[in-house]
């Protein structure tokens, strides 16, 4: 039998991901209209396709491999009717913001089937890294499935993973109330929407593409008027009040900037490549144009929200 995984040049343990990966990089170089139609491309042109409509389809890829023995248990035959076993399955941290990386790793033993959502299929033994991006929920479950589909048998494990933001709102929401000093926690998560709000002079918070470009042609136009009549005035008593207010205007720019990177989900330190002359064009034409953060993320509510 064809032995799919060498035609696309991948290990049996091989996840979708890579399955697909091989097949977009191997279809680009055997395609027949860019080898002149020759027959040789042409009939490994066929042979790929063949390869991932097999591999890329769960079930048939169970059954291929089945047929194969390309199933490391089914190798060993003493394996073969074992339960499926999942040492360990954990991650670098179960509480995040946002826009944060978590590592997970994992290893299972007598499974030819290893899943983990949202991953899909994966190595019987490895690590992964997810970037969670636009979380609006309290808890996400991340659960690893060890199948042996000789016995159809299973297990799985979670790991719950917990949103900072609710935490956090939890904590603020605790107040003072009732007689002689009791305290009273009263638990809201709706008021995630509400920590590290917006304002103006402050630092803290978020601030959309449009806002930020508004307050900022404001501010480059009074910044103009104010560089004019220190560039015409000979008086040094509206020299020195002009300068005050340049100064503050370049403060509040730059309030403004770290608030537009907190909504992409950028620290506030990244301000200071907006300094560095030339790369600073290049930057500042993404921090106005990427789009920001859905949702609540470690830097504040979504502004378009409130």
């Amino acid at each position: 039998m064809t032995d799919y995984y060498k035609i696309l040049g991948i290990e049996k343990s091989a996840s979708q991901e890579e399955v697909k990966k091989a097949y977009r990089k191997l279809s680009i170089k055997f395609h027949p209209d860019k080898n002149n139609g020759d027959a040789f491309f042409e009939n490994m042109f066929k042979q790929i396709q063949e390869a991932y409509e097999t591999l890329n389809d769960v079930q048939k890829r169970n059954e291929y491999d089945r047929e194969t023995n390309h199933q490391d248990f089914n190798q060993d035959n003493s394996y073969s009717n074992f339960k499926p076993i999942i040492d360990f399955f954990k991650s670098n941290k179960t509480l995040f913001y946002s826009g944060d990386e978590i590592t997970f790793e994992w290893r299972t033993f007598n499974a030819d089937l290893v899943e983990i959502k949202p991953f899909g299929i994966v190595s019987a033994n490895g690590s992964k890294t997810l970037k969670l991006n636009n979380i609006n929920k309290q808890f996400i479950t991340i659960e690893l499935k060890a199948t042996n589909t000789n016995i159809s048998r299973y297990v799985s494990k979670q790991i719950i993973l917990e949103n900072n933001v609710f935490r956090d709102a939890k904590t603020q929401s605790t107040h003072k109330s009732g007689f002689s000093g009791t305290y009273k926690k009263t638990t809201s998560y709706s008021s995630a929407n509400n920590i590290k709000s917006e304002t103006f002079w402050s630092a803290k918070g978020r601030l959309r593409r449009k806002d930020y470009l508004s307050r900022l042609i404001l501010l480059g136009l009074l910044s103009g008027i104010v560089a004019a009549v220190i560039e015409n005035s000979r008086n040094e008593v509206v020299l020195f009040f002009s300068s005050i207010i340049a100064i503050a205007c370049w403060i509040i720019i730059t309030i403004q900037a770290i608030k537009r990177l907190h909504d992409i989900n950028m620290s506030g330190w990244w301000y200071f490549i907006l300094l560095i002359p030339y790369i600073n064009l290049v930057f500042g034409l993404y921090v106005l144009f990427a789009d920001g953060t859905e949702g609540t993320n470690k830097y504040g509510a979504d502004p378009k929200n409130r």
